[in-house]
């Protein structure tokens, strides 16, 4: 039961991320910050692979220089190195408000997009 409820909730999961990703592409976003380090980042990076999106990097301050998936995560400095146009997913709800109230002061709230929207 536990399993079939995992299978169920990851391909739900990646349907989201996956229509959030085409209508960042439809809007002519071309990269992608993931903020934070969770079962829900594994996901959004994976199905980031399907996308014309490109990551601009994983963002976590906790755990800066660690790999994630072969990807070195980055603190919030990253962030200095945005481009105009880059967007932000918090794809850590246990923290989305308090990282939230970081990120805005490296982005745009336009810019900021959490897996609830």
């Amino acid at each position: 039961q536990y399993l079939l409820y995992s299978l169920e909730f990851y391909k739900e999961t990646r349907h989201k991320i996956r229509t959030i990703y085409d209508r960042l592409s439809d809007q002519g976003k071309e990269r992608v910050f993931l903020i934070g380090t969770s079962e829900l980042t594994e996901i959004a990076l994976i199905t980031l692979q399907e996308s014309t999106l490109q990551l601009a990097g994983i963002i976590d301050d906790k755990k800066a220089g660690a790999s994630f998936l072969g990807v070195v995560i980055s603190s919030f400095q990253a962030f200095n190195q945005a481009r105009p146009g880059d967007i932000a997913m918090i794809t850590n709800p246990e923290l989305e408000d308090s990282l939230y109230r970081t990120i805005v002061e490296y982005m745009s709230r336009d810019s900021i997009i959490t897996l609830n929207d």
